[in-house]
């Protein structure tokens, strides 16, 4: 419950932080944690996802040893790059706003965060993780609402500096309960840490590449727009795509680790069958909710935002229905690692990675404004969902005629939604369109909970079976991958 609570945090608390900033603001904040961020896990090789699978001590010691100064090393050399760069670029200082010597400590701050998590899930104290990651957002929330009260921005950004604080508030609740279950440091030896290495080099294989082209595909368009000098269109597309991911990271908080468990432990029928029914009981309602918010935007940008986020009114709308495919492939992709073909999945990323890539560099090429970069990728990322979700069902078990069909009815619940908020926007006044598009909602909801809560109970059911740790890891990663990558870093 906890750690649905602290994924659901960011986009509770979003509407008061973004009614306390501008977009500019937020765009470079924006750009800087997810740069920050790409530092820090180029700095990790995911050995924090070694560390935790790896089941003899001397050797779990050897790995986060080995995290801890390969992320140390690489937030020295952020913070010597980033300087250079920002006296480099004429854009990039203003649009910034944050004092380069934040750089190297923050890439730090961020390391020790990955690896008070991959502790926590190492000794099974899931709970403590979850108390972690919402004492996190609690306080980034507090202080950075404290903070923008006082006028204060000690960074050079407001938001910035309550992440800071959340960081060392959630870091000395780790400690609290590293003493309570009996954890203490102890130096490795360092002839330990090539085998060490060796035990979990798909890991480091495969990975940790896909991770890193992810986590590149994923941020290619802010840091284009702030390159660009649209810090403001930047911090625009930074709130939406927080916005419409939530539903994907709180729900695959909830489901993803349990599939994972679900799909080592149970034969290869099974899992065929319970894929393809949960995701019949998500795709078509969830996508609904999605096209009643793009029809929505405008109404619910302005209810929640503020008038001077009315960029994110057309973004929202772009990027709707690319983003609604992350319902069907968050959980799903565990098959991937589950079934040890990480390599599979880390093409589909390289995949994803070029066509962006190509899709921005042609609208440069021709001149195109920031509106016309974000279609290019927007148009790249949903061939890429649909691509990653066919492949992730298709691995599962889930025959053809079930993709094409759970596909389907995705798609046609996204148009359904849109098309209904849409009329009804034309009928009703504006303040009722709001309660209009949250009933559409609820009516979506109420239909899908006692479908999906039968699907989970069944998973939860199968994945029990068996203890996880008891499995060969050589060929797939750690089970709580989604709560280290993605819960504390989004926002």
């Amino acid at each position: 419950m906890f750690n649905i609570a602290a994924a659901a945090m960011p986009i509770l608390t979003l509407p008061i932080i973004a009614r306390l900033f501008p977009p500019v603001l937020y765009g470079s904040y924006a750009a800087f944690l997810a740069a920050a961020t790409l530092a820090c896990f180029l700095g990790t090789f995911r050995l924090d996802l070694a560390f935790i699978a790896e089941r003899e001590s001397r050797y779990g010691r050897a790995l986060a040893a080995a995290a801890a100064v390969t992320i140390v090393l690489a937030a020295i050399l952020w913070a010597v790059i980033l300087p250079i760069f920002l006296q480099s670029s004429p854009i990039v200082p203003q649009a910034f706003g944050i004092a380069p010597i934040v750089a190297g400590p923050f890439v730090v701050m961020l390391g020790a965060m990955v690896l008070a998590q991959a502790t926590l899930l190492r000794s099974g104290a899931t709970s403590a993780l979850a108390t972690f990651n919402l004492t996190f957002h609690l306080v980034f929330f507090g202080t950075t609402v404290t903070l923008s009260w006082l006028g204060l921005q000690l960074s050079g950004n407001g938001i910035l500096d309550g992440r800071i604080a959340a960081i060392f508030a959630a870091l000395a609740i780790f400690l609290i309960f590293a003493r309570r279950l009996g954890l203490r440091p102890a130096a490795p030896a360092l002839r330990d840490i090539p085998p060490a290495l060796r035990r979990h080099i798909n890991t480091i294989r495969f990975t940790y590449p896909y991770t890193i082209v992810g986590m590149l595909s994923a941020d290619l368009i802010l840091f284009t727009l702030l390159l660009r000098g649209d810090a403001a269109v930047a911090g625009g597309y930074g709130l939406a795509r927080t916005v419409l991911l939530a539903p994907g990271s709180v729900f695959s908080a909830a489901v993803s680790p349990l599939y994972f468990r679900f799909a080592l432990v149970t034969d290869a029928t099974t899992v065929a069958e319970r894929t393809r029914r949960l995701a019949l009981a998500t795709g078509p309602a969830s996508f609904f909710a999605f096209g009643v918010a793009a029809g929505a935007a405008r109404p619910l940008a302005d209810l929640f935002f503020g008038a001077k986020w009315a960029i994110v009114t057309d973004i929202i709308l772009l990027f709707s229905f690319p983003i609604a495919w992350t319902i069907l492939t968050g959980w799903p992709e565990r098959i991937f690692e589950a079934q040890g073909r990480q390599a599979n999945a880390f093409l589909l990323h390289l995949f994803w990675g070029a066509a962006a890539t190509a899709a921005i560099a042609v609208a440069i090429l021709a001149g195109g404004d920031s509106w016309t970069l974000m279609v290019g990728y927007a148009v790249a990322t949903l061939i890429f969902q649909m691509v990653y979700a066919v492949q992730a069902f298709a691995l599962a078990g889930v025959s053809a005629r079930w993709i094409a069909a759970i596909c389907s009815l995705a798609t046609a619940a996204f148009g359904l939604g849109f098309a209904l908020t849409v009329i009804v926007e034309h009928i009703l006044l504006p303040p009722t369109q709001v309660i209009a598009a949250f009933v559409l909602v609820a009516i979506a909801a109420a239909v899908a909970a006692r479908w999906l809560l039968s699907e989970l109970s069944a998973l939860n059911a199968g994945a029990t079976t068996q203890d996880i740790r008891t499995r060969d890891y050589a060929k797939t990663r750690s089970e709580p991958t989604d709560s280290i990558s993605r819960d504390a870093f989004t926002g």
